[in-house]
């Protein structure tokens, strides 16, 4: 590996406090903050809470995926995966995502998309454009059954030997399905979470702030985490799955994507607040 950015000659991975927190604890700072927290119990949480935050490069942990925070990520994942409205329905219609098969052919179709995945990805508030969608199960079916063939079986990320360019074959996938007219990053990564959710994480304009600073970077920081700390994070996401009751077939990366998605959206907060 390659020598951290931040000076400290260790290898890219490990945790390490973000350039934009150690500002906030130098003296110079603190007297600036004060006049917004002028008690002297608000500052030291605040100090406290930044000083606490688990960071690894170019990516940073939202608070529910902080270490010691399991209590309140299980409540999170609860309320996404299994709390339902007066209709029935799941409150979140992302929390039917993971196992939505109507059809009953998600296994049999594991490199062919279908009309299902199509209407997963909608569960996610986006939505495939027509011509794109034609493309993906008619016109071009066979070349995406290829590339996404080419990917190989599910399985973990953090197992990767590489994801680099040229190396990781989700690339080629990838770069097929944004040619496709009104494809970005957003939906392709949905859909690519559908057929290999344990191998491509979702991404979208909540996790691209909260939890990569709008570098525009995911797989490779995401990847990094996992495997810094002898996977620490793997593990404690798999655990949180576990603490929540919830199903296997609800990917690792999943359960980080949701946990950030509710922390960056505020309704982690508006859920802790009831």
């Amino acid at each position: 590996m390659s020598s951290c950015t931040c000076g400290c000659n260790r290898s890219v991975g490990h945790r390490r406090r973000p350039w934009w927190i150690r500002p906030l604890l130098t003296r110079h700072a603190r007297s600036r903050i004060e006049t917004l927290f002028p008690r002297p119990a608000h500052l030291r949480l605040i100090c406290e809470m930044l000083r606490d935050m688990t960071t690894y490069d170019g990516l940073t942990l939202t608070p529910s995926l902080q270490p010691g925070a399991q209590d309140q990520a299980v409540a999170v994942l609860k309320e996404y995966f299994t709390h339902r409205g007066a209709s029935g329905n799941l409150l979140y219609s992302g929390g039917a995502f993971d196992g939505w098969d109507p059809s009953g052919t998600r296994t049999a179709s594991e490199n062919i998309f279908t009309a299902d995945d199509i209407v997963a990805v909608s569960l996610l508030s986006v939505d495939v454009p027509g011509q794109a969608a034609i493309s993906i199960l008619e016109t071009r079916r066979n070349e995406f059954a290829t590339l996404l063939g080419a990917v190989g079986p599910d399985r973990d990320l953090v197992d990767e030997p590489s994801i680099e360019e040229g190396v990781f074959p989700g690339w080629p996938l990838w770069r097929a399905l944004m040619d496709l007219p009104g494809m970005g990053p957003t939906t392709v990564s949905k859909i690519l979470a559908r057929k290999r959710p344990r191998l491509i994480p979702v991404y979208d304009s909540v996790i691209r702030t909260h939890v990569f600073n709008n570098s525009g970077m995911q797989w490779v920081p995401l990847w990094n985490a996992l495997r810094a700390d002898d996977g620490a994070q793997q593990q404690q996401l798999v655990q949180l799955r576990a603490s929540a009751g919830l199903p296997e077939y609800i990917s690792p990366l999943r359960i980080f994507d949701v946990l950030a998605w509710m922390d960056g959206t505020g309704r982690t907060q508006a859920l802790l607040a009831r």
